[in-house]
């Protein structure tokens, strides 16, 4: 399904197909990486399916998906330069493919965005795509769990004792925030689920 939508996006710019290919298998190749237990393509799968029910919500639905598509493509859990990286491998891509610089430039800033999960461009799309990333944190508890369980199998380099420190402050943070959810859509939604169960993890041995 999401191979399709790519192919018909990007055919709106490329009529290359062997080039649509060849970028489209590089995009599968990162987030099949044997490092990610929980930033792979199961994840954009649901980011996208959730897109797919509410595309009418958005107003360029062309640059959120794209944003959706590249956000994690590079993901390696020891660096701190993901969102960079991964917002200049959708340029090269993008750019391959001819997109328009405006087009470019807004589905950078909205990977860049998922660094502090922070609406870089005050626009209703960067809130709504912000918000599908965030999903998880709302979702049923076991499920929840699984989500937690992922992220630490890939911080398995770091020590016990100074995960739990560091992944305490990632929680706190979205607790003191005075909304996780951007949207009115999915704050009405689903706030209320994802700080219970943030509070359930800060509580128990996940």
């Amino acid at each position: 399904m999401i191979e399709k939508f790519f192919y018909s996006t990007v055919n709106k710019f490329c009529k290359n197909n062997n080039l649509i290919k060849f970028n489209w298998e590089q995009i599968i190749e990162k987030y099949s990486e044997k490092h990610r237990y929980y930033h792979n393509f199961i994840h954009i799968e649901k980011m996208f399916s959730k897109y797919t029910e509410n595309i009418s919500e958005t107003d360029n639905f062309n640059a959120v998906f794209l944003s959706i598509l590249y956000h994690d493509v590079v993901y390696e859990p020891k660096n701190s330069d993901n969102e960079e990286k991964s917002a200049l491998f959708a340029e090269k891509h993008l750019q391959e493919f001819g997109f328009t610089p405006i087009i470019i430039e807004k589905i950078k800033k909205m990977i860049l965005s998922t660094q502090k999960h922070i609406d870089l461009l005050n626009e209703f799309d960067n809130k709504f795509f912000l918000d599908l990333d965030l999903m998880i944190l709302a979702s049923e508890l076991e499920e929840y769990k699984i989500y937690a369980r992922r992220i630490r199998k890939e911080y398995a380099f770091v020590p016990k004792i100074l995960y739990k420190i560091k992944r305490k402050q990632v929680l706190n943070n979205f607790l003191n925030s005075e909304r996780i959810f951007l949207t009115d859509f999915f704050y009405e939604k689903l706030e209320e689920k994802a700080r219970r169960n943030i509070k359930y993890e800060l509580f128990n041995d996940l």
